[in-house]
């Protein structure tokens, strides 16, 4: 029980006790008319002429007509506040956020003006709902046992805020599952993918789950073209898990050293020893361990040390604001800049969690794949199933879902993964005047789109094999891109054709 809750009680009930007493005493004795007489007060009635009231009745009574009013303000805001939240649930963009300590506090504040926040086991009948719990076993409880208020009914949402549940762990109807770690690698990458070509050797530091989805996004975005082949760098960790969980990526880099024809991932377990010099040789440093904290304290001993990289680090604006003492660092053109990235006001804010900036992209991308397929032109041709039918075309018809919520969670997931590299395939098509034209530039961007899709599949531990077999995770498309058909390699131009604004 609140101390608050605790308070407002003995303040009710001490005017009745003390009130009590009094009267128990000018009633020599008789403790129900003495009670009796002390509830009276709170509807500001005496029982006994002036002259027999004693101290105690005196301080009952004020206290009493204190209480009451106390109760009937306590119930006119509760009266104004109920028509207010009713007000609020009104509005298209309000949104329940439901949850514990800082974090419901955090994203609260991050979604603004509309979001209105729920405390222990309330649940309002609300469309937009936000689970932001400490936990995430905490929250798949909490939306069980309300999961018909919650999800029963037209245009309900709930957006599951997690830390380590994924989209694809909990499928349901309704339910949206937005990973913090997913998400803050995903905005990362966005903003500050190798745009420079000098950034070739990548250091990460720390290998928790941040550090290990912004190396799996880095892999899928930083796909370039005319280029050297980039080498990432894993400070603080053998790589033997990351082996075993990922034992398909090695068809298409290296594994655990430099390989002057594809990008490499290179494990460094023992940062003591040779963790500076190595880092002294570095293009970018990233610093992402879980704790944020831990991320200041690494990024002040790395300045102590003296080195002067191009340093990205995983935490909070206020965080670094706090560190006023660390060194300077000075270079020939003046002060290096720090970049800091993951900050919570970012990452809980309602179009990261709702996904709105993150899968508005992916979504038009699928849009334009379908009115690009076989399966639309035929629909178009025919303009019925029963014209379709005659001509033998069921097949081909249903190679193309008509609408992103027909897509599995590894569907929908791909197709995010490609919207991902937009920006990357906007850059290589502004090029390609410096590469020969279009023509000559064609093929290796088809080249380089098949590399991102076979790097997405091998991500997710799949093989080759003669026949597609989503179950088994196996394709027939999973060989180098000098392997397909011409039509399969014209196949890997749709989403750069998407860009141009080509017509199918």
């Amino acid at each position: 029980m609140k101390r608050g809750f605790r308070f407002r009680w003995l303040a009710l009930f001490v005017p009745a006790l003390l009130g009590a007493y009094g009267y128990w005493l000018v009633y020599d004795g008789n403790w129900l008319g003495a009670i009796y007489s002390s509830l009276r007060m709170y509807v500001l009635e005496m029982d006994i002429p002036e002259s027999e009231v004693n101290v105690y009745i005196q301080i009952a009574r004020w206290l009493a007509a204190a209480a009451t009013t106390s109760v009937i303000v306590m119930v006119f805001q509760q009266f104004f506040a109920e028509i207010g939240l009713r007000w609020k649930l009104r509005h298209d963009d309000a949104v329940v956020v439901h949850g514990d300590g800082p974090r419901k506090e955090t994203v609260v504040e991050a979604m603004g003006k509309h979001a209105i926040p729920m405390s222990g086991n309330t649940c309002l009948d609300a469309k937009k709902h936000v689970l932001a719990f400490e936990d995430d076993m905490q929250a798949i409880r909490y939306l069980q046992e309300h999961e018909k208020k919650l999800l029963t009914g037209r245009n309900k949402q709930v957006y599951f805020s997690a830390y380590e549940y994924e989209p694809s762990d909990y499928e349901q109807q309704g339910l949206i599952v937005s990973n913090h770690a997913v998400n803050c690698a995903r905005l990362y990458w966005k903003e500050h993918w190798l745009r420079n070509g000098t950034e070739k050797k990548i250091a990460l530091i720390g290998f928790g789950r941040y550090a290990q989805r912004l190396l799996e996004q880095a892999l899928l975005v930083n796909v370039i073209a005319w280029r050297e082949p980039i080498e990432y760098h894993v400070f603080g960790n053998d790589g033997d898990g990351f082996r075993k969980w990922y034992p398909c990526l090695s068809n298409v880099l290296a594994i655990g050293q430099a390989d002057p024809q594809k990008d490499s991932i290179i494990f460094h377990p023992d940062v003591q020893e040779d963790g500076v010099v190595n880092l002294q040789m570095m293009d970018r440093i990233i610093i992402a361990q879980d704790s944020r904290e831990e991320n200041i304290l690494c990024l002040n001993k790395l300045l102590r040390a003296g080195l002067d990289g191009n340093i990205h680090v995983l935490t909070d604006q206020q965080l670094m604001q706090q560190l006023q003492y660390m060194p300077e660092r000075q270079r020939k053109n003046g002060p290096k800049e720090i970049i800091v990235f993951g900050d919570d006001a970012e990452l809980y804010s309602a179009p990261v969690i709702m996904h709105g900036e993150l899968s508005s992209a992916a979504r038009e991308a699928h849009i334009a794949y379908v009115r690009k397929s076989p399966a639309e032109a035929i629909r178009s041709k025919y303009g019925s199933c029963q014209g379709c039918t005659r001509n033998g075309l069921c097949g081909d018809c249903t190679q193309a879902p008509r609408t992103w919520d027909d897509l599995t969670p590894f569907e929908k997931a791909s197709n995010i993964a490609s919207a991902d590299h937009q920006a990357v395939k906007q850059a290589l098509l502004e090029q390609i005047g410096q590469h020969g034209g279009m023509p000559a530039a064609k093929k290796e961007l088809c080249r380089l789109e098949h590399e991102r899709w076979c790097r997405f599949h091998y991500l997710h531990n799949w093989r080759y094999g003669p026949k597609r077999d989503d179950a088994a995770r196996l394709h027939p498309s999973l060989v180098p891109f000098d392997d397909l058909s011409e039509a399969e390699q014209e196949k890997d131009w749709w989403a750069y054709s998407a860009l141009l604004g080509e017509e199918a």
